[in-house]
Order: structure tokens, then sequence, then C-alpha cells
């Protein structure tokens, strides 16, 4: 396993998901395809937004993503095990519109 990313679409709502990279695949261009498939993805799925919850938000504004307090984001990820506890404290909530 090189790399890994998820989706969890709740209502119109995405939740982007454990993107990871293994260390000898970082910076060949990997994460963008990963990410970039899961967009495509929440597109098919007629997500009007994504969501995520990270410890490396630099990397996620070549996206579009842009950082928000958690208040801002759809209500509908209130179902997802993300808002209610599974990642760090220090993680940093970045919202994509895709209207």
């Amino acid at each position: 396993l090189v790399g890994c990313a998820g989706l969890e679409l709740h209502g119109s709502a995405a939740l982007l998901r454990s993107v990871a990279v293994n260390a000898d695949q970082r910076s060949s261009g990997l994460g963008a395809r990963l990410v970039k498939a899961q967009l495509e993805a929440s597109l098919s799925m007629h997500a009007t937004s994504v969501s995520l919850l990270t410890t490396a938000a630099a990397y996620f504004p070549r996206f579009r993503f842009a950082v928000v307090p958690r208040s801002k984001l759809p209500a509908a990820l209130n179902d997802s095990l993300e808002l209610r506890g599974a990642c760090p404290d220090n993680a940093i909530w970045m919202h994509l519109s895709l209207e």
C-alpha cells in the first residue's frame, strides 16, 4: 500500500478522509491524484461541498480548500465520527464548496 484516501457522504456534504501517502512516494504526485479522484467522486455523488479535518493544512489550498471554523461546516457532517472526536485536537477544519 503506497497511498489511500476515503470519502464519506452525509446528505449532500462530503467528508474527505484519511489521505495518506507512504513516505517513499511523497512528492510523486500520488497524493494529488488521490485527492482529485475523491473530488471527482464527490461530484458524481452530487455533493455540494467537501470538508476535511487535517494536521497538514498547508497541502490542501492547492485544491481550493479554505480553513473554516467548525461552526461553518454543513450540519449533516455532525453524523461523522470525525466530528465526534476521531481526529486529534490540533487538526484543522477545511472546506470546499462545489456549487
